[in-house]
């Protein structure tokens, strides 16, 4: 039990119950794919998702013992299954955590995720999370032209690449040039 001894006149001492299981762990083996989460350009006022795994590559249990987001992350980040106290990842299994971000103004935004696992070697870890919230968004359609093999003096013929604003408001096309 954990006692709270204080000067409240209600309730000056108060117990609190501890719960808890101790397992005694082989060290674990692991990979995170992918080590950075990149949710690109978002229009402001959406909302997108993308996961991470953490894969046991080990023959023993992997124990992860915390989840969260790190206090100072920005607040467009959230873990929508809320964080994790504790889990286990059998041999050769993964355990996945998705993360959403919704970005409130047109900004970078940045954060990361932290986990502690049984891992001697690399016990505490973090991914990182990268957005940008926009008030307009181009997609751009096809993200490649293959012109396939073209002889000498010939000419290809024409491709067609179409834009679309998919936000809601007008976006202006500075430049157009190959690079």
């Amino acid at each position: 039990h954990l006692l709270v001894k204080s000067t409240d006149s209600d309730e000056p001492e108060v117990t609190v119950q501890l719960l808890g299981e101790g397992v005694n762990l082989p060290p674990c083996s692991f990979d995170v794919v992918p080590a950075t989460l990149s949710f690109g350009v978002v229009e402001r006022g959406r909302v997108s998702s993308r996961a991470f795994e953490i894969r046991n590559t080990g023959v023993s249990d992997c124990l992860v013992t915390s989840a969260r987001l790190v206090p100072g992350s920005d607040p467009e980040f959230s873990l929508p299954d809320g964080d994790v106290l504790s889990l286990r990842i059998a041999p050769q299994s993964s355990a996945t955590f998705r993360v959403t971000y919704a970005p409130q103004s047109a900004r970078a935004n940045t954060g990361n995720v932290e986990f502690s696992i049984s891992s001697p070697t690399s016990p505490f870890n973090q991914v990182a999370l990268q957005g940008t919230g926009a008030d307009a968004v181009l997609l751009i359609t096809p993200n490649d032209l293959d012109f396939g093999t073209i002889g000498i003096d010939s000419t290809a013929r024409a491709r067609t690449v179409t834009m679309y604003n998919t936000g809601a408001t007008a976006a202006v096309i500075d430049a157009i040039a190959l690079a």
